[in-house]
């Protein structure tokens, strides 16, 4: 089926008016995000005051705002079809978005099931809930990319929002210490941490910009290939390797092979965030052996040794079913809204169509961050 091109189209003169002034917007969202960047991270990563509050409250509302204004007022409109991931049965899907989000969204939800994307055009941020209604009866799923807290929801159909990532964390109490987070560790991931500690890994700490470059060659690029194949979003190495400047690569260590895995880690005032990590050469028998667990055990320690508050190791994809999300709970981490994200996704199945209702069935969001409506999706939320 191929999807009709929506009629709510924006006027192409004022498209134009503010395409031509892409390079003044950009330039200046540019600097905004770096000026509301830092100061949300200072409000977040200190005490949790209501002054803290407020102060969060008022910089990530800031940054939302130009963030839509200046770059994501103008959506792009795409038709997908393909099989399922979940249940290899057709699957259309209409987006309306930053045409960034796109890629993840298609291998989220056809994995690496062959499928068709169709550009259908444009139409400025204000119109997308009416595209979505004109085309509600073209596909199974309609996705709509939404700023954060302003939400539109249809009035018919089942829906859940969403937003598009959320953070990883563990708090550390003022009187935890390093016998603590063992005994902690040893409960939940009793199987690993014993081979971590019979295997006798230990720690190294390097801020030594040519060992950024060994550790993204030949730890983090093999890692983050082989998980992720064609779909893997790597950085730059000049990126990583400025971080050299205030961050240090925690390396993981074996008495006979020196350093096998390692991350990257940034301490901000109370905060130590985990960035990446990588295996040696991406290698499945060091895996095996515990390389990956002794990274998450090393970092605890260090945290503790160095009184940090709390560990914040990145975001993951807010779904129960996540793997990244699942494996990081059972080290202990739980997941916290992340004052960064300025955007969250609309998921509304207009027609009750039964290939997107397994997709939700079998992958749920995470119900804390969730808002949903409709009588099937209520099921199981």
């Amino acid at each position: 089926m191929t999807a009709i091109i929506p009629k709510v189209q924006t006027p192409p003169f004022l498209l134009r008016s503010y395409r031509a002034m892409n390079p003044i917007r950009r330039w200046l969202d540019k600097r905004l995000t770096t000026f509301t960047d830092d100061w949300v991270g200072k409000f977040w990563e200190a005490s949790n005051t209501p002054f803290n509050k407020f102060g969060l409250k008022i910089f990530t509302s800031f940054r939302c705002g130009h963030s839509l204004w200046l770059v994501n007022m103008e959506s792009e409109i795409f038709h997908v079809t393909g099989k399922s991931r979940e249940n290899e049965k057709p699957f259309s899907t209409i987006f309306i978005g930053d045409k960034g989000s796109l890629r993840y969204l298609v291998f989220s939800l056809y994995g690496s099931n062959e499928k068709t994307v169709v550009p259908m055009g444009r139409c400025f941020y204000w119109n997308g809930p009416k595209v979505a209604i004109e085309l509600s009866g073209q596909a199974d799923v309609i996705i709509l990319e939404q700023s954060t807290g302003n939400r539109w929801k249809p009035d018919q159909g089942d829906w859940v929002f969403s937003p598009r990532r959320v953070r990883m964390v563990m708090d550390i109490g003022p009187g935890c210490d390093v016998g603590l987070i063992h005994s902690q560790l040893k409960a939940r991931q009793h199987h690993n941490y014993q081979m971590v500690t019979k295997k006798g890994y230990f720690l190294e700490v390097s801020r030594k910009e040519e060992d950024f470059a060994y550790f993204y060659n030949r730890m983090f690029l093999p890692l983050i290939q082989n998980q992720h194949g064609d779909y893997a979003n790597t950085g730059s190495l000049e990126y990583y390797q400025k971080m050299s400047e205030t961050g240090s690569i925690l390396f993981s260590c074996l008495p006979d092979r020196g350093r096998v895995a390692g991350t990257i880690v940034l301490p901000r005032n109370r905060v130590l965030y985990g960035i990446i990590n990588g295996l040696l050469e991406g290698d499945k028998e060091l895996r095996k052996n515990g390389a990956l667990s002794s990274i998450y055990i090393l970092t605890l320690e260090y945290a503790v040794k160095h009184h940090f508050s709390r560990i914040d190791i990145g975001e993951v994809a807010p779904l129960q079913t996540n793997g990244l999300y699942l494996h990081k709970n059972q080290w202990g981490f739980h997941a916290v809204e992340s004052p960064w994200q300025t955007a969250e996704w609309l998921f509304w199945i207009p027609n009750q169509s039964q290939s997107a209702l397994e997709w939700f069935f079998a992958n749920p969001f995470l119900v804390d961050f969730a808002e949903w409506g409709g009588e099937n999706l209520g099921k199981i939320y």
